[in-house]
């Protein structure tokens, strides 16, 4: 008995971890929609600022009916601003790229993340990077190839402006592994939106668009479901192990095809399905190596 209990335990994190980021990247999708959307009649400075703004208007109720602002006191300020910085980067190139290609396009390019988080983790987070893994990154590397395509007609610069967001996401989220060990996921995910929207208000001396009462309404939707998506991201980071929870962001390729079809009607081509298949097929190969 005790053995299934010890089980039970060492199964118990791992799931919870997968169950949350297979969540966090369903609600990270429609926020993504939703900053296309946006960014079709906004700058995208303003688009990351006022969309931040109001992620804080839900962290900061969500905070004082629970633990109290005091959850909020950051313990590792250095690592907070950092992973703010990287968070406002990366999103700067999503939502770029959300401007510019189609969703799904965007959705299945940055699928390269984990494997840059499975490459990330040894050197950052000390965990062991094995022969099979490695033949996993290499492989998640051509399946981006098969969709970018470097060198056909089909290529322009733009194809990759979401490996840029990739890059940079991945590693705000092993910052964020490591942040865990000192900070709450509600004091990483408060700081990292305050370090956007101050960074992005800067874009305001660029010139910003007028915006109408529905437009109002677009923000402060994208605000909630960004707050739900990154909280239940830096859960899964926290309770469980990167290599093993990253490739559950994979559950968001079929959400990305089906709203921008339905929404813009893009039809992703050939090319993008067989090189989404072989970054899934990738990721799960890490995921296998991991647990061995």
């Amino acid at each position: 008995m005790p053995t299934a209990s010890r089980v039970s335990t060492g199964l118990s994190r791992p799931l919870k971890g997968i169950l949350a980021m297979i969540a966090g990247m369903a609600f990270l999708l429609v926020s993504d929609a939703l900053s296309k959307h946006l960014a079709q009649s906004h700058p995208l400075g303003q688009v990351m600022c006022l969309r931040q703004a109001a992620c804080l208007l839900f962290v900061v109720p969500f905070v004082w009916r629970g633990s109290g602002l005091a959850v909020l006191r950051p313990h590792n300020v250095r690592l907070q601003v950092a992973r703010g910085l990287l968070f406002l980067i990366s999103s700067f190139f999503i939502i770029w790229s959300l401007s510019v290609l189609p969703l799904p396009t965007v959705t299945s390019i940055t699928f390269v993340a984990p494997i840059m988080i499975a490459l990330l983790s040894a050197p950052m987070l000390g965990e062991r990077v094995n022969p099979a893994l490695w033949g996993a990154i290499f492989l998640g590397f051509l399946g981006t190839l098969i969709i970018i395509r470097p060198g056909s007609d089909d290529f322009r610069w733009t194809l990759l402006l979401p490996v840029g967001a990739a890059l940079f996401s991945s590693v705000r989220d092993v910052t964020a592994r490591i942040l865990a060990r000192t900070d709450n996921s509600l004091s990483i995910l408060f700081w990292s939106s305050f370090v956007i929207v101050v960074g992005a208000g800067f874009s305001a001396l660029l010139g910003w668009r007028p915006v109408s009462m529905a437009q109002w309404g677009w923000y402060l939707l994208a605000g909630a479901v960004n707050f739900c998506a990154h909280f239940l991201i830096i859960e899964s980071l926290r309770v469980a192990r990167a290599a093993v929870v990253a490739p559950f962001r994979y559950t968001s390729l079929l959400w990305s095809v089906l709203l921008g079809y339905l929404i813009w009607g893009d039809v992703p081509s050939a090319w993008m399905w067989a090189g989404s298949a072989v970054l899934i097929a990738s990721g799960l190969w890490i995921a296998q190596s991991q647990r061995a």
